[in-house]
């Protein structure tokens, strides 16, 4: 049996002593999309200190000029109680000597009023990709085999030929500006440098039982996300460096692994290979590499590569 990659839910602690903004940063928040976040507020670094020592949040969103204690005051607190919690600013300090300060006092991120949207979303996602938090309606279970359908194939498992490199690469490139190569080649299980990896679930017909798996890693996710002139090379090198993958390159994903999709062969008539669901994967590459490797799983994998990029890898799996 496939078993969950283990995803974390998220405790964020909003503190602002204006009740408005509160609401206005969290609003913010629930605008990613992410099913997993569980929300506090605070009005005071005093009442924050408390709600975090009880609650144990694991990332706090605070304001900097507040009544009694300032924000960089409650981060110091925080630090002297020696808690597991990640700190941002959003604030209407603009001091480039005090946000150097709050930086090197270990904030992650100092985001100014008044913010757009995108701009919250930016400096969030990191550390929501970091601490493996889910994302929508993402699940990497499938039942056991008593419970999956079987379809007219070998041994009653479902029958689907997976793409040739060269279909693969003439579909990928409607994608991208950018010319890339992909071939067929023999690719290690995956390991700790392939993180974080973009994972689509399919399965047929909009059923939730999953019947393929394509995972992408950081390389071949920037590869095939950054499809565009508007994603620079710069962008690109530092989230490959951080470790994170940004919010338009996994949109763009999306449409690669719908475009993957559509290219796999299925032997089976009147039926449509669809989307479930697809995240990042931050986390547990151990376990990641236990299901690819599982007897009995039908797998194929490809190198990708473009001029500024090679060794991108991508599985196709059919469970």
């Amino acid at each position: 049996m496939w078993q969950d990659i283990g995803w974390s839910r998220m405790k964020i602690l909003i503190v602002d002593d204006s009740k408005a903004m509160q609401h206005i940063v969290k609003r913010g928040l629930e605008k990613l999309g992410y099913d997993d976040l569980e929300f506090e507020l605070a009005s005071s670094g005093l009442d924050a200190l408390k709600i975090a020592k009880e609650w144990q949040p694991q990332l706090i969103l605070s304001d900097w000029h507040m009544p009694e204690m300032t924000g960089l005051e409650l981060m110091h607190e925080l630090d002297k109680a020696m808690l597991d919690i990640d700190i941002g600013f959003v604030t209407t300090e603009s001091s480039p000597r005090r946000i150097k300060e709050a930086k090197d006092a270990g904030a992650l991120f100092v985001v100014s009023k008044p913010f757009d949207v995108q701009t919250l979303h930016n400096a969030v996602l990191p550390v929501l990709q970091r601490r493996g938090v889910k994302h929508p309606q993402q699940d990497l279970e499938v039942e056991g085999d008593d419970e999956v359908e079987a379809s007219p194939g070998e041994n009653g498992k479902l029958d689907i030929v997976m793409p040739k490199s060269e279909s693969l690469q003439k579909a990928l490139k409607l994608l991208t500006v950018k010319e890339i190569s992909v071939a067929t080649k023999d690719i290690d299980d995956p390991q700790a440098s392939w993180l974080p990896c973009v994972i689509g679930l399919f399965g047929l017909d909009n059923e939730k039982n999953i019947k393929v798996v394509i995972v992408f890693d950081i390389l071949a996710a920037m590869i095939l996300g950054a499809n565009s002139e508007s994603v620079s090379k710069s962008k690109i090198d530092a989230a490959i460096k951080d470790k994170v993958i940004p919010k338009d390159v996994i949109s763009n994903c999306e449409r690669a692994l719908s475009m993957i999709s559509l290219v796999i062969n299925r032997e089976v008539a009147s039926r449509e290979l669809t989307m479930i669901s697809m995240s990042t994967l931050t986390a547990n590459i151990d376990k990641l590499a236990t299901l690819v490797g599982r007897a009995g799983v039908k797998r194929i994998d490809y190198d990708v590569s473009n001029k500024d990029y090679s060794d991108g890898r991508i599985i196709i799996l059919c469970p």
